[in-house]
């Protein structure tokens, strides 16, 4: 086709027709991958607050959210596969508690972390397990780990002897 045939002015709007139609045509496509994004290695950090105004926060983390991976639902809401929750001592970097799930949902709008599945909790330089069969509820802002249902404990003999009665 000859192009030097059509006016300047007709090729323009063709172009421009063409161009909003790709767009339209795309939308659907860009508003599917922001409802199913991924990341590889996801972590979310909850820093601890200095006492008083809200505003101040310290370079100190509280909670650390860790995840294989992250998929983004909706709500700001986030599928975490291959969870690891750490928390830390506010006088240090070590960690006071680490909790693993194989999957858990991730509210970072409420900041919580909840799963109805099975979560494994080490504590005490590992002296101190913990697993939850059936559900739990960590809330990041005060560091609080609710279990739920088919409990069971395993306490390190060692700590039993350097109890005093």
């Amino acid at each position: 086709m000859n192009t030097s045939a059509i006016p300047r002015t007709s090729r323009c709007r063709w172009s421009g027709a063409f161009l909003a139609l790709g767009c339209i045509a795309a939308f659907p496509v860009l508003a599917q991958l922001g409802r199913q994004f991924s990341a590889q290695d996801f972590k979310y950090r909850e820093p601890f607050e200095t006492p008083g105004a809200k505003i101040n926060i310290t370079n100190r983390t509280r909670s650390l959210v860790v995840g294989a991976e992250g998929v983004y639902l909706t709500n700001n809401s986030v599928l975490l596969s291959g969870a690891r929750l750490e928390n830390y001592a506010p006088a240090g970097s070590f960690t006071n508690l680490v909790a693993v799930a194989p999957r858990c949902l991730l509210d970072l709008g409420r900041r919580v972390a909840t799963s109805t599945g099975r979560i494994d909790l080490l504590a005490l330089q590992r002296r101190l397990w913990v697993r939850g069969d059936e559900g739990f509820l960590f809330m990041l802002t005060n560091s609080s780990l609710v279990v739920s249902n088919r409990v069971r404990t395993y306490i390190h003999p060692e700590m039993l002897k350097s109890a005093s009665p």
